[in-house]
């Protein structure tokens, strides 16, 4: 090997040393951006993730007919389904504003969950939209054939939207009695389920009592009906396993050490 080759050989050899020690050096240095930037930053968005479930498990509703429970006046009603159209129905991450961060880190690091999210909104608003739309319906017509005022003067139905709750759970069968009318202090009553439904002269009640048993026999309800419970079923559970997915995905792995996929405003730069 002459002096040449020697010197070549050598400079090669530093050459190769110095891409090594920068590429250690490198990775020195992402060690200590993720401890120092990014491991904080993916503990502080964990936090907010688990508060935002926490709020999605005891807020979102997702309408069971067999449990309907809104007791509301017809017009108040019409009142919720106009809201209903325009809000989100999932309350996971809302208000959007408030978890901006983290709707950009789902983005670009989860799309999975991110397009997860906003197909279950769109599905929640289309059933509860559905449901209420229902439940509306039915009362106008019980309105109509009983002619009777919303809790108001001495002949009143209590609420129309009740007798329809409760003739969705008839027909799913979560309740085995029947509406009966009772008499009490020279007024008369229909009753169903220890609820009241229609106060007033025995003539009311009796034409309420033959109007729900039309109701609940009608065929293309009871298909409406179950098909209704069906889609809040697969709803409920779709929700649920969103819910799993976020938590052992983004959450737990956060949690053991890990740090948060994709990018956002505040650690794009780093």
């Amino acid at each position: 090997m002459n002096a040449l080759n020697i010197v070549d050989y050598f400079l090669r050899f530093l050459g190769a040393a110095s891409f090594i020690g920068v590429l250690m050096l490198w990775k020195q240095l992402r060690i200590q951006r993720h401890a120092i930037l990014l491991r904080p930053h993916s503990d502080r968005l964990c936090n907010q993730i688990k508060e935002a479930i926490k709020h999605a498990i005891e807020h979102t509703k997702i309408f069971n007919p067999a449990n309907y429970v809104y007791e509301w006046e017809l017009e108040d009603l019409k009142q919720l389904l106009d809201r209903m159209q325009r809000k989100e129905h999932l309350e996971l991450f809302t208000p959007k504003e408030r978890y901006a961060l983290i709707w950009e880190h789902l983005e670009i690091g989860y799309p999975d969950i991110y397009h997860a999210i906003l197909n279950l909104d769109c599905a929640l608003r289309e059933h509860n939209v559905e449901v209420n739309k229902l439940v509306i319906t039915l009362s106008e017509e019980l309105q109509n054939k009983l002619k009777l005022p919303e809790k108001r003067g001495e002949r009143y139905v209590w609420f129309y939207s009740r007798i329809v709750a409760y003739a969705f759970q008839k027909i799913l069968k979560v309740i085995e009695t029947n509406p009966e009318i009772v008499s009490e202090k020279n007024r008369y009553e229909l009753r169903w389920h220890g609820a009241t439904l229609i106060v007033g002269k025995r003539e009311d009640c009796e034409r309420g009592l033959e109007i729900i048993k039309e109701l609940i026999n009608d065929k293309t309800l009871k298909e409406n009906v179950e098909r209704l419970q069906e889609n809040y079923r697969k709803l409920k559970e779709s929700f649920n396993k969103l819910i799993e997915e976020i938590e052992f995905k983004i959450v737990d792995k956060v949690s053991a050490g890990g740090i948060i996929k994709g990018k956002c405003e505040v650690c794009r730069l780093y």
